[in-house]
């Protein structure tokens, strides 16, 4: 995979990523930092890329891992989804890489928004 290759399909993916780690953390700032870092390391790590599904993956992993280090280091842990729970909806993740979904990640910011506790809703 090229760097262009690698940095459009980084650019396309960017909000869907997002709002994946802001599930997690719940602070679309701290998700936009995350990425950034995963950003950085996709393009440190691209010999070990083979295709595009390879990267959605990765970088889905990846900002999990740092996210999850992120509440660690932190030393708090919000409402957030279980280890075992983000397992469960990792397939589901898959199929949302197939479509279009700006309205499905308007509609998840909204519920967001919602919860109590949320940095939106204060």
């Amino acid at each position: 995979m090229t760097e262009e290759e690698l940095v459009s399909i980084l650019l396309l993916e960017r909000q869907r990523v997002i709002a994946y780690l802001t599930s997690i953390l719940r602070k679309p700032d701290q998700a936009e930092d995350v990425y950034q870092e995963v950003c950085l390391l996709a393009l440190k790590k691209r010999g070990t890329i083979t295709d595009a599904q390879h990267l959605r993956c990765w970088l889905r992993t990846t900002g999990r891992l740092l996210a999850m280090n992120l509440l660690k280091k932190m030393r708090r842990r919000l409402l957030t989804l279980d280890d075992e729970i983000l397992d469960l909806l990792e397939p589901q993740w898959i199929i949302q890489d197939m479509q279009d979904d700006s309205a499905a990640t308007q509609a998840l910011r909204h519920c967001m928004d919602l919860l109590p506790n949320s940095p939106q809703s204060k």
